[in-house]
């Protein structure tokens, strides 16, 4: 996967008693308007039946 190879994509999982919930993935990028980097969530994905879980 090429996500797992980069500097600047991250991907995330989420996990329940070993099952598989959710996961994302982010890439970070330099912004000339910040003067320094941002992070961009690009994928959000969470099983119908736990919506609602989070804190």
């Amino acid at each position: 996967m090429r996500g797992l190879e980069s500097n600047t994509d991250f991907l995330i999982s989420a996990e329940l008693d070993g099952r598989l919930v959710g996961f994302g993935a982010m890439v970070v990028k330099n912004s000339f308007w910040q003067e320094s980097f941002v992070g961009y969530v690009t994928t959000l994905v969470v099983d119908k039946h736990y919506h609602g879980f989070g804190k």
